[in-house]
């Protein structure tokens, strides 16, 4: 397959690809028809180096972009394959489920209900605004999975539509799976606005504060006054929203180091930065962080 290369003047923000964008190894990065959004996402493909096949050769039709970071927070363009039974999805993971037809389609939520190896997948029927989704037989899907410190992605059609005794579907069982590790270490550049409470005491205020960047392992957090000493337990409340993914994030964390910096040329006050360490995420927090760092990922945004 030829490859041809891509300049930034070929690329407009906000407009259908007229093409794949491919990586040089023909990783597909961007099907056909999907838009770049930002920037920031142009200028992380651009650093990728874009192709494009030739107009009378087909494009890469399978797969999911999948950014695999290596240890020095670079995307490597190699991504892991995997076989669906590698993964050891556990029942009741959440799925993310995106039509495949529909570059701006919306993310929907799923659960995994098991498998018939070779066969088909069994997940939960979505829901779109407290109602279940119609969907068809034949419909095909994007669907993304988060375990442990890996993303997955695949292409799935819908095989049977089930609605008894609950509304369920059987998806065709993905031949391969593209996973891209995100290391717990990763940090996000991010600008949360957040809430900080003393756990389990009722009268405790809420503390404005601000998060400046995030990961699975703990944040490091701005805010005007010092939002305890080190060592102490804090309870940290902040918003994700990814489109139609929309969750709030309400977990402890341990007070690990406490900076004064300097704030706003000009001015006399100290702002207080505390690096925190998360201690008990549950798996519906760890997949939101999971969906933002896939997002940075791909916007080429996320730091070591």
């Amino acid at each position: 397959m030829k490859l041809i290369p891509l300049r930034r003047i070929d690329l407009e923000i906000g407009k259908p690809l007229p093409w794949a964008l491919l990586d040089k190894n023909s990783n597909l990065l961007m099907r056909a028809g999907e838009m770049i959004d930002s920037h920031a996402q142009l200028e992380g493909l651009i650093k990728r180096g874009l192709f494009r096949t030739s107009k009378n050769e087909a494009s890469p039709a399978q797969g999911v972009p999948m950014a695999k970071p290596t240890a020095n927070g670079e995307s490597n363009t190699d991504p892991s394959n995997y076989d669906f039974d590698e993964i050891k999805l556990p029942v009741g993971s959440r799925l993310q489920l995106q039509i495949s037809t529909e570059p701006e389609a919306e993310r929907h939520l799923a659960k995994y209900l098991g498998h018939i190896k070779g066969v088909s997948l069994l997940i939960s029927t979505p829901n779109n605004d407290g109602k279940v989704m119609f969907i068809r037989e034949g419909q095909n899907f994007i669907v993304r999975a988060f375990t442990g410190k890996t993303a997955f992605g695949f292409t799935a059609s819908v095989v049977r539509v089930c609605n008894a005794p609950t509304p369920y579907l059987h998806l065709s069982y993905p031949k391969q799976l593209q996973g891209a590790e995100i290391r717990n270490s990763k940090r996000l550049t991010v600008n949360i606005i957040a809430t900080v409470q003393i756990p389990d005491c009722a009268t405790s205020p809420s503390m404005p504060c601000l998060i400046l960047n995030v990961s699975l392992s703990g944040a490091l957090i701005a805010s005007a006054q010092t939002l305890g000493k080190v060592g102490d337990i804090i309870l940290i409340i902040f918003r994700i929203k990814l489109g139609p993914i929309d969750g709030y994030i309400e977990t402890k964390g341990i007070i690990r180091s406490i900076t004064q910096v300097e704030g706003a040329s000009g001015e006399n006050k100290q702002k207080q930065h505390h690096g925190i360490q998360f201690n008990e995420l549950q798996q519906q927090d760890i997949l939101l962080l999971h969906s933002l760092a896939y997002q940075k990922m791909m916007d080429g945004s996320a730091e070591d």
